[in-house]
């Protein structure tokens, strides 16, 4: 058997150094026990087909789980591997969040944080993780020891409509990050604040719009010829490029989602984009 209901899985690498990490229960799932979970790891690489057998995650098969509740796990970027599960009420013998290590060893046990749905994931370079609440979501910046013990630091809390659960996320390249949820069978997307003043933006739905807040106003910041001097952008097909003295980019669409940040040269599809930069300065740019 390959899983067993209430699947979490994660993927990381190409070609031959793809792997899929698998957590669920299975049909020996006992009531109000972990001895029926599996945590199994699929070192697919470039194979067609897979008949061998995984490799057992053994710090987290037959421990921790509950019957029926909702688990997910997530690669770092260190070889590590976190798991979490739908907890209202935690305990040290089933708790709502754990890490391992590359090496095999427990790093990190909580039994505190309410956990509503299971949902986890990581940004692309590993520095911030997503974590379902109960009627909300945290952003932590994430941090580990020589020794790969983790921090966890809580950044951003997010009230949302989606219901109590969140079941998984996942992160673009400009970390904006889309939310799933059981509760009301919604999908949402959200554009997270990069620092204070600098960007907010609406969800790209219907006729929502975007809202750029610089100090000085958006109109005054277009009409500054020495800040308009430092940086250009021009299009070449199906490409926005950004060139001169452009301080953390940001494209956007005119629906107000982000597109790209912190990258010179951004694919996208034909169309009109917002390039705004650190210094407040921002630009149209037309795509054909």
């Amino acid at each position: 058997m390959l899983s067993g209901a209430l699947v979490g899985f994660d993927v990381k690498g190409t070609g031959d150094n793809l792997s899929i990490v698998m957590t669920s229960g299975n049909s020996t799932f006992l009531a109000g026990s972990g001895a029926g979970t599996i945590t199994n790891e699929f070192a697919l690489g470039n194979n067609a087909s897979w008949s061998a057998a995984p490799s057992s995650v053994a710090a987290l098969t037959g421990k921790y789980g509950i019957t029926n509740t909702s688990i997910n796990v997530a690669y770092d970027n260190r070889g590590g591997i976190w798991w979490s599960q739908h907890r209202a009420t935690p305990t040290t013998s089933y708790p709502s969040l754990v890490y391992i290590a590359a090496d095999g060893t427990e790093k990190y046990k909580d039994y505190t944080t309410v956990i509503g749905g299971g949902g986890i994931r990581l940004n692309d370079d590993c520095t911030k993780m997503a974590l379902a609440g109960a009627g909300k979501f945290t952003i932590y910046d994430l941090t580990y020891s020589d020794s790969n013990v983790p921090t966890l630091t809580e950044a951003i809390t997010v009230s949302h409509t989606m219901g109590t659960n969140i079941n998984d996320f996942v992160w673009d390249d400009a970390n904006n990050l889309y939310a799933v949820s059981n509760s009301k069978e919604y999908l949402m997307a959200f554009s997270l604040p990069v620092e204070e003043d600098a960007v907010t933006t609406t969800s790209a739905v219907g006729d929502q719009g975007f809202n750029l807040t610089v100090t000085t106003g958006v109109n005054d910041a277009l009409k500054d010829e020495a800040k308009k001097a430092a940086w250009s952008v021009y299009s070449t097909p199906g490409q926005i490029n950004i060139t001169g003295e452009a301080r953390n980019p940001e494209v956007y669409d005119l629906q107000g989602k982000r597109i790209s940040r912190g990258k010179t040269t951004v694919k996208v599809r034909k169309g009109v984009y917002i390039v705004r930069c650190a210094d407040g300065a921002a630009r149209k740019v037309i795509v054909k």
